[in-house]
């Protein structure tokens, strides 16, 4: 959450931010401007949580690097996972669509829309019974109404006509209402004017 990471045109990421936990990929303390993550060149997706990093590559695999104190890079638990190379690949989660990382967990939807979550897991936030932590992934729904709720909407670019009437069908104007209008015509008495004479 102390850090930032995007993905660059040419697939590889650059981060920046806090590096307490090296969670930007390199060595070092922390990093004011945007650094280039080493061995990632396939990133289509970046997600940063607390103090850990995972991309999402164009294999449809994800890999983590940062901290893993709570199994969030999803591997066991040891100490701190510090590059992304192979050893942070998360095993066995494929055909990955889209990845989103929050404090210390991960998540990630496959192509058939399962939702699969790894790392700390305080009052079930994972979607699984509360504690352990789940260092490896465990898969928690099948969002298929979030996969039609995502459909785009088809706009029609037409206007739609309406149907033609039958053959025995006539129209029939069975009552014609026309405006009235009322004068009203105000009288107001007539002035007496009073004329003084003199003898």
């Amino acid at each position: 959450d102390n850090h930032t990471c995007a993905v660059k045109k040419d697939q590889r990421v650059i981060c920046w931010g806090s590096n307490q936990n090296e969670q930007l990929g390199v060595v070092g303390s922390d990093i004011v401007n945007a650094q280039q993550v080493d061995g990632i060149n396939d990133a289509v997706a970046v997600a940063a949580g607390s103090a850990h990093t995972c991309v999402l590559t164009t294999t449809h695999m994800v890999r983590c690097w940062g901290s893993n104190t709570h199994g969030q890079i999803g591997v066991a638990a040891d100490p701190d996972t510090t590059t992304p190379l192979g050893l942070t690949m998360v095993p066995d989660l494929q055909s990955v669509t889209t990845i989103a990382a929050g404090g210390n967990r991960t998540c990630a939807i496959l192509e058939n829309t399962e939702l699969w979550c790894w790392g700390e897991n305080p009052a079930n936030l994972l979607g699984v019974t509360a504690n352990p932590d789940r260092n490896t992934p465990v898969m928690v729904q099948q969002l298929w109404e979030m996969r039609v709720a995502s459909l785009p909407i088809q706009i029609p670019t037409t206007i739609p006509t309406l149907p033609p009437l039958a053959p025995s069908a006539t129209l029939r104007i069975t009552r014609t209402v026309r405006p009235t209008a009322t004068l009203i015509k105000k009288r107001f008495p007539t002035p007496v004017i009073w004329k003084r004479t003199y003898p």
